[in-house]
């Protein structure tokens, strides 16, 4: 027998907001963190972080729905079968152009694997349709009778779908999206940021984040604008006075073992 088990209570919302805050933080310092190839064990998320993350997860949550209404209205006359290879489409480009973006991929790059994970969806799910289909009348209906036959067999994502409901399914969907895009925009700051911490008593280093009664601080080459993969953990008392100092954007020293 079939149970309706209400999940989406008031008291379990007003308890995800803070949790999916810390999670955000989280992802976002992950990004930032794996971009210097720094441990993960040394990220501490503060509370007003989690708070600040909060009203950001509330708003991306309200703008997910807004996108996601826009773009369900715009493709009104296309078939499910067809708006599901559409999305699939969509999330692939924004992807792979996030991430080329956060590591400053060339444009030739980003094209090569945005063509390598595009080409066989393409030729999958729409191109194969239109032949293997060719009898059924209608773009659309070539494709929901191809993705019909292949549903027993390898869509995955349509048997989550039927199994937790269509709600539950687009707010997996949601902490999915929001994971990936904390994560690039903690890389993306990361690879863009020019202003850094910086101190006398270490004129070789940029202060990180702080870490429990410590700095977190990350050897670099100023000739070269360069960061080792080097850090220390500085007592806070060792370090009397720092500034934000404009030493440009950071790139990994990838000569370092040649040299050593």
């Amino acid at each position: 027998m079939k149970q309706n088990f209400k999940i989406f209570t008031e008291s379990v919302i007003l308890a995800a907001i803070p949790a999916m805050g810390y999670w955000v933080a989280f992802v976002y310092e992950l990004g930032y963190f794996n971009y210097f190839d720094l441990p993960r064990s040394f990220i501490e998320i503060a509370l007003n972080s989690i708070l600040l993350n909060s009203l950001s997860v509330v708003s991306g949550l309200i703008l997910f729905i807004i996108v996601f209404d826009f773009i369900r209205r715009a493709m009104s006359g296309v078939t499910e079968a067809l708006k599901y290879t559409l999305y699939k489409l969509l999330f692939v480009y924004f992807l792979v152009f996030g991430f080329g973006l956060v590591f400053d991929k060339p444009i030739n790059e980003i094209r090569i694997l945005l063509l390598i994970l595009a080409g066989p969806i393409i030729l999958k799910e729409i191109l194969w349709p239109l032949w293997s289909h060719r009898h059924v009348p209608g773009f659309g209906n070539k494709i929901a009778a191809a993705n019909k036959k292949d549903f027993e067999f390898d869509s995955v994502t349509n048997k989550i779908a039927e199994k937790t409901g269509a709600n539950l399914f687009l707010l997996l969907m949601f902490i999915y999206l929001i994971s990936i895009f904390s994560y690039l925009a903690g890389g993306y700051q990361a690879n863009k940021q020019e202003y850094f911490l910086t101190s006398e008593a270490m004129p070789n280093y940029i202060l990180i984040r702080k870490y429990a009664d410590t700095w977190l601080a990350l050897k670099i080459d100023l000739e070269s604008n360069e960061f080792h993969k080097t850090y220390e953990l500085v007592p806070i008392d060792k370090i009397s006075a720092f500034s934000s100092t404009n030493i440009g954007k950071l790139k990994t020293r990838h000569e370092e073992s040649a040299n050593d």
